[in-house]
């Protein structure tokens, strides 16, 4: 069931949409993320990008998935939700469900 909701939510978002969604989540530097995981412990920041498999360098820009806290390079990351709209790790989405999108879209709706 969490695949259809998610080709609903393609459906419903645009591009750009899309893009601004991904972009409003959190970046930091691998060198901040290594102590936000040892105060926040629900996130799970690792050695490596499970996408591209390098190690974080200190000074390499990571972005941090909502819900599930999983931390990526911001680049594979965000290529990966261009074409994949769940986390690498864990396949939980961070976009908004349809349902979650109701209120926007009748917003939108009512300024045409």
């Amino acid at each position: 069931m969490g695949r259809d909701i998610s080709l609903v939510t393609i459906q419903i978002l645009g591009d750009e949409e899309q893009e601004a969604i991904v972009n409003s989540y959190l970046v930091m530097l691998y060198s901040e993320a290594k102590l936000f995981d040892k105060l926040d412990h629900s996130c799970s920041s690792t050695l490596s990008c499970s996408i591209c498999l390098a190690d974080y360098k200190d000074s390499e820009w990571l972005r941090l998935l909502p819900d599930c806290g999983h931390f990526f390079h911001k680049e594979c990351v965000d290529i990966w939700l261009r074409l994949n709209m769940s986390c690498p790790i864990c396949r939980n989405s961070p976009f908004p469900t349809p349902l979650k999108l109701l209120p926007w879209l009748q917003e939108e709706s009512e300024r045409q």
